[in-house]
Protein backbone atom coordinates (compact mmCIF):
# COMPACT_ATOMS: atom_id res chain seq x y z
CA UNK A 1 0.00 0.00 0.00
CA UNK A 2 1.63 3.11 -0.90
CA UNK A 3 1.00 6.05 1.57
CA UNK A 4 2.51 9.87 0.52
CA UNK A 5 4.28 11.46 3.12
CA UNK A 6 5.46 14.16 2.54
CA UNK A 7 5.03 17.36 -0.86
CA UNK A 8 7.46 19.58 -0.54
CA UNK A 9 7.14 22.33 -3.83
CA UNK A 10 9.44 24.67 -3.40
CA UNK A 11 10.30 27.64 -5.76
CA UNK A 12 11.10 26.59 -9.68
CA UNK A 13 14.68 28.03 -10.14
CA UNK A 14 13.76 27.69 -14.29
CA UNK A 15 12.08 30.03 -16.58
CA UNK A 16 8.35 30.09 -16.64
CA UNK A 17 8.50 30.21 -20.20
CA UNK A 18 9.75 26.97 -22.18
CA UNK A 19 12.85 27.32 -24.02
CA UNK A 20 11.80 26.93 -27.86
CA UNK A 21 15.03 25.28 -29.93
CA UNK A 22 15.43 24.83 -34.04
CA UNK A 23 16.73 22.03 -35.59
CA UNK A 24 16.68 19.04 -38.04
CA UNK A 25 14.25 16.15 -37.74
CA UNK A 26 15.47 12.37 -39.09
CA UNK A 27 13.44 9.60 -38.96
CA UNK A 28 13.87 6.41 -36.38
CA UNK A 29 13.96 2.79 -37.93
CA UNK A 30 10.46 1.78 -38.64
CA UNK A 31 10.32 -1.89 -36.24
CA UNK A 32 11.15 0.57 -33.39
CA UNK A 33 9.05 1.43 -30.55
CA UNK A 34 9.16 3.61 -27.68
CA UNK A 35 10.10 1.12 -25.48
CA UNK A 36 13.05 -0.45 -27.31
CA UNK A 37 15.32 2.87 -27.18
CA UNK A 38 18.26 3.26 -25.44
CA UNK A 39 16.05 5.16 -22.41
CA UNK A 40 14.81 1.35 -22.10
CA UNK A 41 11.35 2.92 -20.73
CA UNK A 42 9.58 0.00 -18.70
CA UNK A 43 6.23 2.14 -19.26
CA UNK A 44 5.40 4.45 -21.68
CA UNK A 45 2.43 6.77 -22.27
CA UNK A 46 -0.92 5.96 -24.56
CA UNK A 47 0.34 6.84 -28.82
CA UNK A 48 3.80 7.04 -27.63
CA UNK A 49 5.19 4.17 -30.26
CA UNK A 50 3.34 6.60 -32.71
CA UNK A 51 5.03 9.51 -31.15
CA UNK A 52 8.56 8.92 -29.79
CA UNK A 53 11.16 10.85 -30.42
CA UNK A 54 15.47 10.36 -29.87
CA UNK A 55 17.61 13.52 -28.73
CA UNK A 56 20.82 14.50 -28.81
CA UNK A 57 23.84 14.32 -26.98
CA UNK A 58 23.32 18.01 -25.73
CA UNK A 59 20.01 17.49 -24.56
CA UNK A 60 20.39 13.49 -23.35
CA UNK A 61 21.95 14.83 -20.41
CA UNK A 62 23.05 11.20 -18.61
CA UNK A 63 19.53 10.25 -19.76
CA UNK A 64 17.82 12.80 -17.25
CA UNK A 65 15.29 13.87 -20.16
CA UNK A 66 13.74 10.27 -21.02
CA UNK A 67 9.94 9.87 -20.30
CA UNK A 68 9.30 13.75 -20.64
CA UNK A 69 7.56 15.28 -23.23
CA UNK A 70 8.27 17.67 -26.41
CA UNK A 71 6.36 19.53 -28.59
CA UNK A 72 6.87 19.81 -32.20
CA UNK A 73 5.88 21.70 -35.25
CA UNK A 74 7.47 21.81 -38.75
CA UNK A 75 9.09 25.44 -39.44
CA UNK A 76 8.18 25.96 -43.14
CA UNK A 77 5.58 23.83 -43.86
CA UNK A 78 1.66 25.40 -44.69
CA UNK A 79 0.40 23.79 -42.02
CA UNK A 80 0.61 24.58 -38.00
CA UNK A 81 0.32 20.75 -36.88
CA UNK A 82 1.79 20.53 -33.58
CA UNK A 83 2.77 16.82 -32.32
CA UNK A 84 3.46 15.94 -28.69
CA UNK A 85 5.56 12.89 -28.51
CA UNK A 86 7.66 11.02 -25.56
CA UNK A 87 11.33 11.21 -24.97
CA UNK A 88 12.65 7.92 -25.70
CA UNK A 89 15.85 7.44 -27.50
CA UNK A 90 19.20 9.19 -28.04
CA UNK A 91 20.37 9.87 -31.63
CA UNK A 92 23.95 9.85 -31.39
CA UNK A 93 24.28 11.18 -34.93
CA UNK A 94 22.25 14.50 -34.28
CA UNK A 95 23.27 17.95 -34.01
CA UNK A 96 23.05 20.65 -30.98
CA UNK A 97 18.85 20.67 -31.45
CA UNK A 98 18.05 18.03 -34.03
CA UNK A 99 15.66 15.20 -33.22
CA UNK A 100 15.35 11.86 -34.63
CA UNK A 101 11.49 10.77 -34.47
CA UNK A 102 9.65 7.83 -35.31
CA UNK A 103 8.07 7.62 -38.90
CA UNK A 104 4.01 8.36 -38.14
CA UNK A 105 5.41 11.23 -36.29
CA UNK A 106 7.39 12.34 -39.24
CA UNK A 107 5.00 11.47 -41.92
CA UNK A 108 2.80 13.19 -39.96
CA UNK A 109 4.72 16.51 -40.08
CA UNK A 110 6.87 16.61 -42.95
CA UNK A 111 4.90 14.28 -45.52
CA UNK A 112 7.50 12.27 -47.80
CA UNK A 113 10.35 14.65 -47.68
CA UNK A 114 13.46 12.47 -45.78
CA UNK A 115 14.42 15.55 -43.93
CA UNK A 116 12.58 18.49 -42.48
CA UNK A 117 13.53 21.57 -40.43
CA UNK A 118 11.32 21.88 -37.37
CA UNK A 119 11.24 23.73 -33.60
CA UNK A 120 10.12 22.14 -30.62
CA UNK A 121 9.97 22.83 -26.90
CA UNK A 122 10.25 20.22 -23.70
CA UNK A 123 6.36 20.40 -22.75
CA UNK A 124 4.48 18.86 -19.66
CA UNK A 125 3.41 15.65 -20.17
CA UNK A 126 -0.24 14.96 -20.70
CA UNK A 127 -0.86 12.07 -17.86
CA UNK A 128 -4.33 11.15 -16.86
CA UNK A 129 -3.57 9.76 -13.56
CA UNK A 130 -0.65 8.76 -10.94
CA UNK A 131 2.70 8.28 -11.49
CA UNK A 132 4.41 4.74 -11.43
CA UNK A 133 8.02 3.36 -9.89
CA UNK A 134 9.30 0.16 -12.00
CA UNK A 135 12.01 -1.77 -10.52
CA UNK A 136 14.28 -3.68 -12.81
CA UNK A 137 15.03 -7.28 -12.89
CA UNK A 138 18.65 -6.52 -11.62
CA UNK A 139 17.68 -6.63 -8.16
CA UNK A 140 19.90 -7.62 -5.34
CA UNK A 141 20.60 -7.58 -1.57
CA UNK A 142 22.71 -4.47 -1.51
CA UNK A 143 21.02 -2.77 -4.94
CA UNK A 144 17.98 -1.87 -5.67
CA UNK A 145 17.37 -0.30 -10.04
CA UNK A 146 14.28 1.79 -10.59
CA UNK A 147 12.59 4.29 -13.47
CA UNK A 148 10.19 6.44 -12.22
CA UNK A 149 7.25 6.61 -15.44
CA UNK A 150 3.79 8.70 -16.38
CA UNK A 151 5.44 11.66 -14.28
CA UNK A 152 4.47 14.97 -15.66
CA UNK A 153 7.84 16.23 -15.81
CA UNK A 154 11.25 15.11 -15.72
CA UNK A 155 12.84 13.54 -12.24
CA UNK A 156 16.13 15.36 -11.02
CA UNK A 157 17.32 13.34 -8.66
CA UNK A 158 15.96 10.12 -6.29
CA UNK A 159 16.99 8.64 -2.77
CA UNK A 160 15.63 4.85 -1.60
CA UNK A 161 15.54 4.75 2.14
CA UNK A 162 17.84 8.11 2.40
CA UNK A 163 20.41 6.80 0.36
CA UNK A 164 21.14 8.63 -3.07
CA UNK A 165 19.68 6.53 -6.41
CA UNK A 166 22.55 6.94 -8.96
CA UNK A 167 21.32 8.32 -12.51
CA UNK A 168 22.70 5.80 -15.69
CA UNK A 169 23.97 7.67 -17.93
CA UNK A 170 23.17 5.02 -20.89
CA UNK A 171 19.63 3.90 -19.37
CA UNK A 172 17.19 5.83 -17.32
CA UNK A 173 17.54 4.24 -14.22
CA UNK A 174 18.20 4.89 -10.75
CA UNK A 175 20.49 2.69 -8.89
CA UNK A 176 20.98 3.24 -5.02
CA UNK A 177 23.33 0.73 -3.17
CA UNK A 178 21.17 -0.01 0.37
CA UNK A 179 22.76 -2.20 3.02
CA UNK A 180 22.80 -6.18 2.95
CA UNK A 181 19.45 -8.06 3.10
CA UNK A 182 17.24 -4.84 2.34
CA UNK A 183 13.57 -6.18 1.51
CA UNK A 184 11.46 -3.98 -0.54
CA UNK A 185 8.52 -4.38 0.83
CA UNK A 186 8.60 -1.55 2.47
CA UNK A 187 10.65 1.49 0.47
CA UNK A 188 11.10 5.00 1.25
CA UNK A 189 11.68 6.39 -2.10
CA UNK A 190 12.00 10.55 -2.35
CA UNK A 191 12.09 12.22 -5.98
CA UNK A 192 12.81 15.52 -7.01
CA UNK A 193 11.22 16.96 -10.28
CA UNK A 194 13.37 19.44 -12.65
CA UNK A 195 11.41 22.07 -11.47
CA UNK A 196 12.19 21.89 -7.69
CA UNK A 197 9.52 19.97 -6.64
CA UNK A 198 9.60 17.50 -4.16
CA UNK A 199 7.46 14.31 -3.48
CA UNK A 200 8.54 11.25 -0.51
CA UNK A 201 6.38 8.19 -0.63
CA UNK A 202 6.45 4.22 1.39
CA UNK A 203 5.73 1.82 -1.23
CA UNK A 204 6.29 -1.89 -2.05
CA UNK A 205 7.89 -2.83 -5.75
CA UNK A 206 8.23 -5.81 -6.94
CA UNK A 207 11.24 -7.18 -9.55
CA UNK A 208 9.86 -6.40 -13.15
CA UNK A 209 6.67 -4.60 -12.27
CA UNK A 210 5.82 -1.03 -12.00
CA UNK A 211 3.93 -0.10 -8.93
CA UNK A 212 1.53 2.98 -8.80
CA UNK A 213 2.52 5.24 -6.18
CA UNK A 214 -0.95 7.24 -6.63
CA UNK A 215 0.76 11.02 -6.05
CA UNK A 216 2.14 13.11 -9.12
CA UNK A 217 3.88 15.80 -9.70
CA UNK A 218 2.15 19.39 -10.37
CA UNK A 219 2.53 20.51 -13.99
CA UNK A 220 4.31 23.39 -14.69
CA UNK A 221 2.54 24.67 -17.75
CA UNK A 222 -1.60 25.34 -18.98
CA UNK A 223 -0.99 23.66 -22.26
CA UNK A 224 -2.87 20.61 -21.07
CA UNK A 225 -6.45 19.83 -19.23
CA UNK A 226 -5.03 18.02 -15.97
CA UNK A 227 -7.06 16.94 -12.86
CA UNK A 228 -5.81 14.48 -10.00
CA UNK A 229 -5.33 13.99 -6.27
CA UNK A 230 -1.61 14.37 -5.34
CA UNK A 231 -1.76 13.71 -1.17
CA UNK A 232 -4.77 15.37 -0.06
CA UNK A 233 -4.71 18.43 -2.23
CA UNK A 234 -6.54 18.51 -6.21
CA UNK A 235 -4.64 20.61 -8.85
CA UNK A 236 -6.78 21.26 -11.86
CA UNK A 237 -5.48 23.72 -14.93
CA UNK A 238 -7.93 24.80 -17.33
CA UNK A 239 -7.53 23.93 -21.20
CA UNK A 240 -6.20 25.94 -23.54
CA UNK A 241 -5.65 23.26 -26.14
CA UNK A 242 -4.77 24.69 -29.85
CA UNK A 243 -6.76 22.67 -32.45
CA UNK A 244 -4.14 21.82 -35.00
CA UNK A 245 -2.30 19.99 -31.76
CA UNK A 246 -2.34 15.83 -31.82
CA UNK A 247 -1.78 15.02 -28.07
CA UNK A 248 -1.92 11.75 -26.20
CA UNK A 249 -5.60 10.50 -26.31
Amino acid sequence: MVRAIVLALSVAQFLAVAIQYAGNASSLLPERNASQGQCSLMKTLPNANQFHVGVSNFHWVNSSNCGRCVQVQCSNCSTSLKITAQVSDKCPHCQLHDLSMSQPMHSALFGTSLNGTMHWNFIDCPVDDAMSICMNHNFTKNSIVVQPVNTVNGVHNMSINNIPAILSTKKYFFKATLPKNTTTQLLTLSMSSIFGETITVNTQLFPGNCTPIHIQFHPQNNLFFQSYNTANTSTTIQPTIDPNTIVFP
